[in-house]
């Protein structure tokens, strides 16, 4: 290089290191591993506390629609199964406070995901 010139090193606006300990997942195992989860109230996804690993790692292997709401932000992480219950929302809504994403589990989407058999009574 010239004398006077310098070099330019182009650096990623978010660099992280992929966590290990996300196991599978399918779609949204690949989604949780990607995202920058420094900008939610769960912080860096390095910081997180066993137990939430753990609950991440169980939802995200397993075939049923499940969501996990976590700390006093209520951030959202769920797997393949309810993304299908975010509709639309999704992809946005991984990572996203609970209530503002606008997701709603529970007994309606319960109702909309299993059908009744004639002697279940309706609520």
């Amino acid at each position: 290089m010239p004398q006077g010139e310098r070099s330019l090193t182009v650096q990623p606006a978010f660099e992280q290191t992929v966590p290990d300990w996300v196991v599978g997942g399918g779609e949204m195992g690949k989604l949780v591993r990607s995202m920058d989860w420094s900008q939610t109230t769960l912080g860096p996804i390095d910081s997180w506390p066993q137990s939430l690993r753990t609950t991440v790692n169980i939802c995200l292997a397993s075939d049923l629609p499940i969501c996990i709401i976590w700390g006093p932000g209520l951030v959202q992480i769920y797997n393949d199964g309810y993304r299908v219950i975010c509709g639309g929302k999704h992809p946005h809504s991984m990572g996203q406070n609970f209530r503002s994403a606008g997701a709603r589990p529970g007994p309606s989407s319960a109702r909309r995901m299993i059908p009744r058999s004639p002697a279940t009574p309706h609520s």
